[in-house]
């Protein structure tokens, strides 16, 4: 288990992925985005609830080859870990990688 530096335990599996459309429209409708370049976050639910949900986008248009997507979603995985993305952690949390180039973990966690 991974602990985001707000003392928010985050849980990097399957359970944790936030997969519900219902979840995820509500998300994209009530949500707030905030524009850290290369991502645009999308967030639901700031407080203190252990149960915390994330999901990673990256665009098929800017990267049409399979294995550098995956890369860029990997990495933006080991941010949401090391917890370089936001605080306090909210309990619904989307990242959409609208970048052009293919990021290095540093450019992600700044």
């Amino acid at each position: 288990m991974a602990e985001a530096w707000s003392g928010v335990p985050v849980k990097l599996n399957k359970k944790s992925m936030l997969k519900s459309k219902i979840s995820i429209g509500l998300l994209f409708e009530e949500g707030v985005s905030y524009y850290k370049p290369p991502l645009l976050i999308k967030y639901r639910g700031l407080g203190s609830s252990s149960e915390c949900k994330y999901l990673v986008s990256v665009s098929k248009k800017r990267f049409p080859r399979a294995i550098d997507r995956n890369h860029t979603k990997r990495m933006m995985r080991e941010a949401i870990r090391k917890g370089g993305i936001m605080d306090p952690w909210p309990q619904e949390i989307a990242l959409i990688f609208v970048g052009k180039k293919k990021p290095q973990l540093k450019h992600i966690i700044k």
